[in-house]
């Protein structure tokens, strides 16, 4: 037929059992007193007063260096991740946060991904035994050829041999790593046992020094 259709209407009714006092009052997230939010605004404040002090004033005593890469001078402060994307080349935050250097894990292809997920952040190499290095230098793209967007990166070598820690920091300062760091903390048998390096160098720090000074 041609007559319009009749609009029907109907109103359904929810029927909802209420909710006990005391359950809504679980359910709700807990609000911070006025004791906590001032104990959060005061460590807040706290931090961003110790930060400036972390940043070392001469941070190129701590490190060896094999190219003119800087940190920001302590006078720039830390400035956020945000602000920091434009900083001229060579220029980087201090290293207040580093991904280290794990054997089998932080090798091109990790510290590619780890890059991805921090701009900022120190990128350590796995380590690499110095007496690698010195036999395998026809071969050492293999072991210390990185991509451009890695920096900062740090390189570690590993040894106990002076000859050799010498040889290897020369071949590596060849590949333009911004920092070439020496493992005394490595704890493996492997290596602290039979190698005779990583944590054993700290049982002499006199045989620790010599070994810095060799690769300086």
């Amino acid at each position: 037929s041609d007559r319009p259709a009749k609009a029907v209407t109907s109103r359904r009714t929810t029927h909802q059992s209420p909710v006990p006092e005391r359950d809504a009052r679980e359910a709700a997230p807990p609000r911070a007193g006025a004791g906590t939010r001032m104990a959060i605004a005061t460590r807040s404040a706290a931090w961003h007063a110790l930060l400036p002090s972390l940043v070392p004033a001469k941070p190129r005593i701590f490190f060896l260096r094999s190219r003119p890469g800087r940190f920001l001078s302590h006078a720039h402060g830390l400035r956020p991740c945000g602000a920091a994307s434009s900083l001229p080349p060579g220029e980087y935050l201090p290293p207040l946060f580093s991904v280290a250097p794990m054997m089998d894990w932080t090798d091109n292809h990790y510290r590619t991904l780890a890059r991805l997920i921090s701009r900022h952040a120190w990128l350590y190499t796995e380590m690499v035994v110095a007496e690698t290095i010195v036999h395998q230098k026809d071969k050492l793209d293999r072991f210390l050829a990185f991509p451009a967007e890695q920096h900062p990166i740090v390189l570690q070598i590993g040894g106990s041999n002076l000859d050799n820690l010498a040889k290897a920091t020369e071949l590596a300062s060849g590949y333009a790593y911004d920092e070439i760091n020496l493992n005394c903390g490595c704890p493996s048998g492997k290596v602290a046992g039979h190698g005779c390096f990583g944590a054993r160098l700290m049982y002499d720090p006199e045989v620790c020094l010599m070994n810095y000074k060799t690769m300086v």
